[in-house]
């Protein structure tokens, strides 16, 4: 058999390996946004409510911009959802954990020192 038919079931058969690990990748995204119990915009509504000043950040992002700029963008996201909150927090004080809880969250923390919120799912981090 010639080499550049050789190198080509090569790459083909790469390539369909890739392409098994991609959509295996797709179907964990798509079942863990599935599960998702509470939406970033329900978190961001009660945080608005209680003061507390915190910008959605990470992919999460993505659609609220495509929706609100008319952007064509992926609208894929990861499992967790990112705020930003600034430090010093100069905000009136707030028990986030109560809060969260409510929303049937739990707490953790995490070794570079930030808390994580778990609802099942995913974890919030702050």
């Amino acid at each position: 058999m010639p080499s550049n038919l050789l190198d080509g079931i090569k790459k083909r058969r790469l390539l369909e390996k890739q392409r098994k690990d991609i959509l295996d990748n797709i179907r964990v995204i798509a079942r863990a946004i599935d599960t998702q119990k509470v939406t970033a915009e329900e978190i961001v509504k009660i945080f608005s409510q209680h003061g507390i000043k915190a910008i959605l950040i990470g992919s999460y992002c993505i659609p609220v911009m495509k929706e609100g700029l008319g952007l064509n963008l992926p609208t894929i996201r990861t499992q967790d959802i990112d705020f930003l909150v600034t430090l010093p927090y100069k905000g009136k004080e707030v028990d986030v954990e109560s809060i969260l809880k409510t929303m049937g969250f739990s707490i953790g923390f995490n070794p570079d020192g930030s808390t994580c919120f778990s609802n099942g799912g995913r974890a919030e981090s702050f």
